[in-house]
């Protein structure tokens, strides 16, 4: 998986020229003299590789003939890792906006083309990327995602990269237990393996985390596992002799008099590349190395210098990191003045940092720096004063100190409970969720079941009064006249009028009945006439109706229809009944497969909260059953004496 040898090794550290130029020479033999455009292409990926290690910028314009050769011979993958190349030699020049810009992209194009085996590849970087910018949520969020597709494209072994990326997190955080975990995993992984790039790698992040928590017993440990390695001739010496981190530079022995004139050449060798991530994290060691050596102005320098370049390109964690070095050693030799600059400054980005831990630092060095002035007056009026001074002040600084060192064991304790707390509290809410959303579904199948069984039954009640009572009225009506044929005196009494219009009013009220219960506008004229038939009978009832349908789908289905023309049945008969409007606005508008519904009256209004929590009517209660039914939401606003505003949303 040669993409892979792109990833988080050549981000933070390089190398220096010598050993270079041989393999070089000979990758570009090889390009000259392949024999097909395949062969010729892995060359000059394995070359772009060469050149991105040594930071050389005509690696860009390799990348791009590598990505057109590719493409031109349908090898879109490695396209992709051309591309890739490209996002990392922007990552190592500090640009990374743009390298975050061309990552979003591959990964798109990867999926894409179902490229899989760059997905994890891409995720990998971005993270490394979120993490040099603060942002460890995010960091871990892209770690996550490269751990799933790592394992689903079938390429467990390059796990370890998650596990080194997720140990510098937790380690930045100060949750050393988790880091000093997932970065003796990251070893473990590489150490199984056959790529000795990758040991070395992982042996030297582990022997940084040791000496960086003074772990000295653990530091000897990996220092054992590098001997022997070496001895067998499995690890890569150059990874592990990079000049850029004081931790190897303890590990293998070398004295801060060797170590200041190699750091200073690394420094200027990092300069001539542009490779201001590298040089920044050079200088950061070699003002700790000169400090050390009480070379203090030099070593104020490089750390200022540090700190410039960090700011210059935004990483938040050196920048806090040499911040609080600065901050230290301004301590220590009694500049307290600006060493309380630097813990101000070191402050600001308590957000990504022990915000506890700071405030109380800077709580302590405000004391100091007043008691140091204070201190000043009194040495000049009284020698002796002063003495007496220093050593209360020492004693007060270690009982502080010692406070402090409490505090932090305390907050650390709590915050880890706080954190299993909440971890229980999210899972009693999920369960809680999953129970809610199965009574939802339960009740939704009742609810379903019960609507089918009304419209059924409307249906079955509707024939028998058409079929039954209306043929029976309708025949008692035939009779009736034939007994006004041959009875001619019934015509003078007045009973007869009375019992024919008594007739005429059963008939009609079997056949309304009858529309109610199923119309036969909706089956003869579909959805779209039975609510014009529904705006005529307002109309008749003396209210001023305006009607307005726009994109009703054609090929609705019966039971929907049968539910949205209830839904306007009721909300009519409610207009009509109750509300003593004058005017009725119904609206019906269809989005595909949506549909959204306004009913409007300038009628009496009513206060819809509280009819809805006392007793809602029958109405009401069936209008919300059927939008629900429907899967859709309702909202009622209404103003009393102003009139009533229903809103429908059926979704698809």
């Amino acid at each position: 998986m040669k993409a892979n040898v792109l990833i988080t090794l050549l981000l933070c550290f390089g190398v220096h020229a010598v050993g270079a130029q041989p393999r070089a020479a000979q990758l570009r033999k090889d390009i000259q003299n392949a024999g097909d455009d395949g062969a010729r292409l892995d060359a000059m990926l394995d070359l772009a590789q060469v050149l991105l290690m040594y930071k050389n910028d005509s690696v860009l314009v390799l990348s791009d003939d590598a990505q057109e050769l590719a493409e031109r011979i349908g090898e879109n993958e490695k396209a992709l890792q051309a591309r890739t190349v490209v996002g990392l030699y922007r990552h190592q020049q500090g640009d990374r906006k743009t390298a975050k810009r061309l990552f979003f992209g591959i990964l798109k194009t990867a999926r894409e083309q179902d490229a899989k085996s760059m997905v994890p590849v891409i995720y990998n970087n971005l993270a490394q990327i979120y993490r040099r910018d603060g942002q460890r949520d995010s960091a871990f969020y892209y770690w996550s995602e490269a751990e799933k597709e790592y394992e689903a494209a079938g390429y467990p072994y390059e796990v370890w990269r998650v596990c080194l990326g997720l140990g510098q997190i937790f380690s930045e955080k100060g949750d050393l237990v988790n880091g000093e975990q997932y970065l003796r995993k990251a070893y473990d992984i590489a150490a199984n393996g056959d790529n000795r790039i990758d040991q070395g790698y992982t042996l030297f992040h582990l022997g940084s985390f040791y000496f960086s928590t003074e772990n000295f017993s653990k530091l000897e440990e990996v220092k054992a596992i590098w001997d022997e390695r070496q001895a067998a001739r499995s690890t890569s010496r150059e990874i592990m002799e990079l000049p850029e981190h004081t931790s190897m530079l303890y590990l293998f022995g070398q004295t801060d008099k060797d170590a200041i004139p190699r750091l200073q050449r690394a420094a200027q060798f990092y300069r001539e590349k542009n490779a201001i991530f590298s040089e920044a994290w050079v200088l950061e060691n070699l003002g700790i190395f000169l400090i050390r050596a009480q070379r203090n102005a030099e070593g104020e320098a490089a750390l200022e210098e540090a700190l410039d370049i960090f700011q210059r390109n935004g990483s938040k964690v050196r920048i806090g990191a040499v911040r609080y070095q600065l901050y230290q050693h301004y301590q220590s030799v009694g500049a307290y003045e600006k060493s309380l600059q630097m813990l101000v400054a070191y402050s600001q980005l308590k957000d990504s940092l022990r915000s506890e831990e700071i405030e109380d630092n800077l709580a302590q060095l405000q004391v100091q720096y007043e008691t140091e002035k204070k201190e000043q007056l009194l040495r000049i009026q009284d020698l002796e004063l002063k003495q007496k001074t220093q050593e209360r002040n020492l004693l007060l600084g270690a009982s502080v100190l010692l406070g402090l060192l409490a505090l932090s064991i305390f907050l650390g304790y709590r915050q880890r409970l706080r954190a299993n707390q909440q971890l229980s509290a999210q899972e009693a809410e999920l369960q809680d969720q999953r129970i809610r959303q199965l009574e939802q579904e339960n009740h939704l199948l009742s609810l379903t079941a019960m609507i089918e069984g009304q419209e059924s039954e409307r249906q079955r009640i509707a024939q028998d009064l058409h079929d039954g009572i209306g043929g029976l009225l309708t025949t008692v009506k035939a009779h009736f006249y034939a007994i006004q044929e041959q009875v001619e005196k019934l015509q003078q009494l007045n009973i007869y009028k009375k019992t024919n219009d008594l007739i005429d009013e059963a008939c009609q009220e079997v056949r309304r009945i009858s529309q109610n219960m199923m119309p036969r506008s909706l089956q003869l004229l579909g959805l779209r006439g039975a609510i014009e038939d529904l705006a005529t009978q307002l109309r008749h009832s003396g209210l001023a109706c305006e009607l307005e349908i726009i994109g009703l789908p054609e090929d609705m289905d019966q039971t929907r229809s049968v539910m949205l023309y209830r839904i306007i049945q009721e909300l009519c008969q409610n207009i009509s009944k109750h509300a003593a409007a004058e005017n009725v606005f119904i609206q019906l508008l269809g989005h595909g497969s949506e549909l959204s519904l306004i009913v409007e009256d300038d009628g009496r209004g009513f206060d819809y909260n509280r009819v809805k929590g006392s007793s809602p009517s029958l109405g009401l209660k069936n209008i919300e059953s059927r939008v629900k039914f429907l899967k859709g939401s309702l909202e009622v606003d209404s103003v009393i004496d102003e009139g009533t505003t229903v809103m429908i949303q059926i979704p698809e």
